[in-house]
């Protein structure tokens, strides 16, 4: 081949925003790690991820620049050796 054409098209993107909370102290949950991990199952399998971020002392987080597609959010956080998990 001599070359290989690429066609960019514009889409639109939207930020995704929360509060993670500790479901056994009711406090937020600092430092845990947010993913949007695609709902296809093959998406999933390849670890087509690029979607994480970590909660604030707040407990909060925000993942910008998110393309239109069907997400789990999953959730997890280590603390003081125990690991918490949600989905």
């Amino acid at each position: 081949m001599s070359s290989i054409d690429f066609v960019l098209v514009p889409n639109h993107v939207v930020s995704v925003r929360g509060t993670v909370l500790n479901a056994t102290t009711g406090r937020p949950a600092k430092g845990s790690s947010v993913a949007l991990q695609p709902s296809d199952p093959v998406s999933a399998v390849l670890g087509l991820n690029p979607f994480n971020a970590v909660a604030d002392a707040n407990g909060s987080f925000e993942i910008d620049n998110v393309i239109p597609d069907s997400y789990v959010v999953v959730a997890n956080l280590e603390d003081q050796s125990r690991q918490y998990f949600a989905r």
